[in-house]
This record gives C-alpha cells, sequence and structure tokens, in this order.
C-alpha cells in the first residue's frame, strides 16, 4: 500500500512522527517467537538404551523436529530446564549433566558422572541431584567448582534453585524440602507428594507440584511458597514427568489413552484448572519427559540496517527544522 502524500507544511509534524515510528521500527530485531521443548526416549520403553532427543515444536504442537539427537549427545535424558541462554538435561545413560543452546549446539558439558535425575540453572551455577548418592551439588555452568551442596538426603528427585533457595523432593519420604543456596536451614514444605515426584515448578508466589489427594488420586497442586494454601489444580491417574508453569498455563508431560493402550504427551491448561487440552501426542513406546516452554532468540537486524535507519532519522529531522 503507497504511503499517503505529505501534507503542506503546516501540518507535516503528523507525517514525521509517523515516518520516524516506521524508521525506528527498522532499527529493532524481530519479535521472538515463542517454542516448546522436551525430552523424549524412545521407540522401545521408557529410559531405553534406543534413540532418545530434545525436540521443539510451536506451542501449538505443530512442526515438532528434534533439536538434539545422537548417542554421543543424549542417550537418557530425564527433566529438561532452561537458563543462561541454553538447555540442560539430566542424562542418566550418559552419565552427567548435558547443554546445548536453542539452536541445538552443544556448549559445553559440566563435568559430573553422577546418577543425575534433574537439573536447576540459577545465578550463574547448575544444580543437580545424584539421587543414589543422596546429595545436592552445583558447579558452574562450565563444569568447574564443583562443590557438594547438600548430603545424607533420602534419595533426592527433584531440584530447583531460585535467588535465595534450593527447593527438592525425597522419592523416598515423599516431601518437598526447602535450603539456603548453602545448604542451611533445611525445613519440609510439602508432604503427600505422588509417588513418583518427578518435577514441581517454584513461581514468584507458588509452588507447582504432583501430589495425591485423600482418594490416592494423583495430580497438579498449587501452595504458597511457604507450602500452605495447598490446593488441588487437576486430577488424573496418569503418570507426570515434567512441569512448566507460564505467566498463563500450566504445561506437564504425562500419558493419554492411545487405542488400546496409552501414548505420551505434553498437555496445557489454565492456572485455574480449565481449559485443559493434548497440545503434543507421540506414539506408542515413546517416553516424554521434561518440558520447557521459552522465548527463542530475537533475530539479529541486518548489518546495513541500523545504519541505514540512522541516515533516514538524519534527513528526517533535517526536513523537520526546515518545515517548523
Amino acid at each position: 500500500m503507497p504511503l499517503p502524500m505529505p501534507m503542506p507544511a503546516s501540518n507535516s509534524r503528523p507525517v514525521g512522527a509517523a515516518l520516524l515510528s516506521a524508521l525506528l521500527l527498522v532499527c529493532l530485531p524481530a519479535a521472538a517467537e515463542d517454542k516448546l521443548y522436551w525430552t523424549q526416549t524412545g521407540p522401545g520403553g521408557y529410559m531405553t538404551l534406543g534413540p532418545a532427543f530434545v525436540m521443539q515444536a510451536a506451542l501449538d504442537g505443530t512442526g515438532a523436529t528434534a533439536l538434539v539427537q545422537g548417542a554421543a549427545a543424549i542417550k537418557g535424558p530425564n527433566g529438561l530446564e532452561s537458563g543462561a541462554g541454553a538447555l540442560y538435561w539430566p542424562d542418566q545413560q550418559l552419565g552427567g549433566v548435558y547443554r546445548a543452546d536453542f539452536s541445538g549446539t552443544s556448549a559445553g558439558v559440566p563435568n559430573t558422572s553422577d546418577n543425575v535425575y534433574d537439573v536447576s540453572v540459577a545465578g550463574g551455577r547448575v544444580y543437580w541431584v545424584n539421587g543414589s548418592g543422596g546429595q545436592l551439588k552445583s558447579a558452574n555452568l562450565d563444569g568447574t567448582d564443583a562443590q557438594v551442596v547438600m548430603t545424607g538426603l533420602n534419595f533426592p528427585v527433584a531440584v530447583q534453585a531460585t535467588e535465595d533457595h534450593l527447593y527438592w523432593t525425597e522419592y523416598f519420604t515423599r516431601q518437598l524440602r526447602r535450603a539456603n543456596l548453602d545448604g542451611s536451614g533445611a525445613v519440609t514444605l510439602i508432604t503427600g507428594l505422588d509417588f513418583s515426584p518427578f518435577d514441581f515448578e517454584v513461581t514468584d508466589t507458588s509452588i507447582w507440584y504432583f501430589g495425591r489427594n485423600a482418594s490416592n488420586l494423583g495430580g497438579i497442586w498449587r501452595a504458597d511458597v511457604s507450602g500452605g494454601n495447598r490446593v488441588e489444580v487437576f486430577t488424573d491417574y496418569a503418570l507426570k514427568k515434567g512441569i512448566e508453569v507460564t505467566d498463563n498455563a500450566v504445561w506437564w508431560t504425562t500419558s493419554v489413552p492411545f487405542g488400546s493402550g496409552t501414548a505420551p504427551a505434553i498437555r496445557r491448561m489454565a492456572l485455574d484448572g480449565s481449559g485443559v487440552q493434548d497440545v503434543v501426542v507421540g506414539n506408542a513406546g515413546v517416553a516424554f519427559h521434561g518440558v520447557v516452554v521459552t522465548a527463542a532468540v530475537p533475530a539479529v537486524p541486518e548489518p546495513g540496517g541500523p545504519a541505514l535507519a540512522m541516515l533516514g532519522l538524519a534527513a528526517l529531522a533535517w526536513r523537520l527544522r526546515r518545515s517548523a
């Protein structure tokens, strides 16, 4: 559509403002597109020695592609987390914590041979659980300065680090606990977790976790950050592996009925538990594990774009002065 003809000089300021806005848009990178990521194993069964992947898709589940693949890079992933511009996952078959950027390129591997079930990234460090060793550990993002933060835990499974605290779940006690980042001041916040408390999510105001109700049915629960005011948001029978909470939705990996059996799925619902829908449904014999929803890296503007825009701005400023 052609631009309208400029008005006479006495009314030229609105046209100049419109051109200024258009030129400023040239300088800005394209808007980032949110993406859905998850770890996947199979076909062949749960945590197989067969193919494994970090997958990506649009938020509606379309366009699913393998972001990371190959037995040397990924073989037995469990959870999936994002932080410091990268994706992190624990690999129980390769043994350790693995990392790749959002294009799928490896950005280094923190050096650990632990039986890692879950990872978290905060404050320039990566944290992980050594389940069978009963430990919480941390290291710099490049794997240096590895430290044992806590020991003597009752088979820790999932972990999340925030600016101030470490949160983790324990398999045998079915508890969600919290401590300071140095491991001191440990307290139990929530009891009665699901039989396999593989993941949880701490937001600014809430803790979202997999729990059990009085009828012993598993579901998704919400509590405040102190563990109080617990509310059952969603209930079903299915095993749930990973959870991600955004500003307006809860995402989780699970299984859904499929033919005479079940199939892996990523489900989504509103924060109040309404509008449950299957976003991705996989094939029988495949397992979904961790899930992440995050913004892609914004596109980089063309090298000459900003320079040309600045020239245009200079010409526009000269014109505005002439017409004042």
